[in-house]
C-alpha cells in the first residue's frame, strides 16, 4: 500500500532511455569537421555535378527535387536561418534541410549502429540467409578509386537510370573524363574510403564512407539491378554487413552511421537498414524555405493544401511525393510517425 501524503514517482524508465539515446547521438554529432575537409568534401559532390555549398560546419547538396540537404547526417550545422536561405537563394533551391539540436519541428530516424561486436547476430534472419547463400560467389571489401573508375561503371549506370538521370548526364557521369576527376576529387577528401563488394572483377555495389571524430558515415550507395535468382540481387545485403563490421572493428571508429530517413519515406530502404541491424535514434531537422516563397508557404494552411496535392496526384507524377519537404516547412510541429526509439 501507498503512504498516505505519498505520492508515487512517475515511472520514467522509458523516458530516461530516449533522453540517453538523444544525448548520446547529439554529443557525437556536434563534433567539428576543418574547413579543408568541408571545402575537399564539397569538391566531391561538385564533380558529380550536384550543386553544394559550404556553411555553418557542413557541406550542402541539392538532395531533392526542391531541397538543399546538410551533410554529413551526424554533424550539426551551426547555421542561422538568414544563412539557410542565402544557401537557397544563390542555389535556387526551395527548401534547406539541416540537423537541428532541438526538436524543433520535423523528426525522423536516423540509423546508428554502436555495437563494438557487431556480427551475424545482429542481422534479421532473412537478411543473415542473403548473406550466407551471397557471399560464396561475392568479394566485400575496401577498394581504391582507381578500381573504381573501370569497375564500377555498370554499377553506376544502373543506379543513374534508376534515378530517371537524363542520357546526357549519365553520358558525361559515366566518361572517362569525368570518371577521374570524380576520383581525383575523392582522393584528397581525409578520411574519405569506398567499401565495395566485386562479383569477379567487376564492382555490384559500394559504399563511399567519410570517417571523423570517431564516427564513420556512408554518404553514397550504389548498386547494379539484378534478376530475382541472381547473386547480385543481394550484393547489397553483403555490403552493408561487410561494411559495418569492418568499420566497428577499428579502433578509430566508435559509432556507424548509414544517414537518415529520407522525405519522402523509402521504406523499403529503411526496412533494409533495420534488418542489417542499424538502430534508430532521433534526428530532429530544420526545414527553411528560400524567402520569396517563405511567406506563402510556411504556415498550417499552405502545409495542409500541399498534403492534398501530393496525396492525390503524386501517383500520377511520382516527383511531387518530393513537396513532403516543403510541406513540412509549414507544420507548426511534426511528430514522428513511428516509433524511432527501437
Amino acid at each position: 500500500m501507498r503512504k498516505a501524503g505519498v505520492e508515487p514517482k512517475p515511472n520514467t524508465a522509458g523516458k530516461e532511455v530516449q533522453d540517453s539515446a538523444t544525448a548520446r547521438v547529439d554529443a557525437l554529432a556536434l563534433a567539428c569537421l576543418p574547413q579543408s575537409t568541408l571545402n575537399a568534401l564539397a569538391g566531391f559532390y561538385a564533380a558529380w555535378g550536384r550543386r553544394t555549398a559550404v556553411a555553418g560546419g557542413a557541406v550542402w547538396f541539392d538532395g531533392g527535387s526542391f531541397s538543399m540537404m546538410s551533410i554529413p547526417t551526424a554533424v550539426i550545422p551551426v547555421t542561422t536561418d538568414a544563412e539557410a536561405r542565402d544557401i537557397l537563394s544563390r542555389t535556387g533551391k526551395l527548401a534547406a534541410v539541416y540537423r537541428a539540436v532541438q526538436p524543433l519541428g520535423t523528426t525522423v530516424p536516423v540509423f546508428m549502429l554502436r555495437e563494438k561486436n557487431y556480427g551475424p547476430a545482429n542481422l534479421q534472419r532473412q537478411f543473415r540467409q542473403h548473406v550466407d547463400r551471397a557471399s560464396s560467389s561475392l568479394q566485400s571489401r575496401e577498394c581504391s578509386w582507381e578500381e573504381w573508375e573501370s569497375a564500377a561503371i555498370r554499377c553506376d549506370k544502373d543506379t543513374l537510370a534508376r534515378h530517371s538521370s537524363s542520357p546526357e548526364s549519365m553520358q558525361r557521369l559515366l566518361s572517362a573524363e569525368t570518371r577521374s576527376r570524380i576520383a581525383a576529387a575523392a582522393r584528397i577528401v581525409p578520411g574519405l574510403r569506398i567499401h565495395a563488394c566485386f562479383s569477379g572483377d567487376e564492382i555490384a555495389a559500394y559504399l563511399v564512407h567519410l570517417t571523423f571524430g570517431g564516427m564513420c558515415e556512408g554518404l553514397l550507395a550504389h548498386r547494379v539491378d539484378s534478376s530475382s535468382g541472381s547473386p547480385l540481387r543481394h550484393a547489397s545485403h553483403v555490403l552493408y554487413f561487410s561494411f559495418a563490421q569492418s568499420a566497428m572493428a577499428r579502433p578509430d571508429v566508435q559509432a556507424v552511421c548509414v544517414g537518415r530517413q529520407s522525405l519522402p519515406e523509402k521504406q523499403a530502404l529503411a526496412q533494409f537498414k533495420r534488418h542489417a541491424g542499424f538502430q534508430t535514434e532521433p534526428c530532429h531537422l530544420r526545414i527553411r524555405l528560400h524567402p520569396v516563397f517563405a511567406p506563402f508557404l510556411e504556415n498550417p494552411a499552405a502545409a495542409s493544401l500541399l498534403r492534398i496535392v501530393r496525396s492525390n496526384l503524386s501517383g500520377a507524377v511520382p516527383a511531387l511525393a518530393n513537396l513532403e519537404v516543403i510541406e513540412r516547412a509549414g507544420q507548426k510541429s511534426q511528430k514522428p510517425t513511428a516509433p524511432i526509439w527501437q
